[in-house]
């Protein structure tokens, strides 16, 4: 998932007994998805930390003496 030796796990894969088409389409498909979902999560813990830090920074809003009665 992280693309580290991916390329000895292809290797590998390719000198197994199975067909090297189901093998090549298999690591396509498997680099596509597990990139996809990694950045969706990287985004999300993006999206959240920047929305977490607008609705702190609007609830320490502090305006003066006349605010606090």
């Amino acid at each position: 998932m992280t693309m580290e030796n991916w390329n000895e796990v292809l290797y590998l894969a390719m000198h197994s007994e199975i067909n090297n088409a189901i093998v090549s389409l298999y690591m396509i498909f498997w680099i596509f998805v597990s990139n996809y979902v990694l950045l969706n999560l990287f985004l999300a813990i993006l999206i959240d930390g920047f929305t977490s830090k607008t609705e702190h920074d609007e609830d320490d809003i502090y305006f003066g003496e006349e605010d606090e009665e």
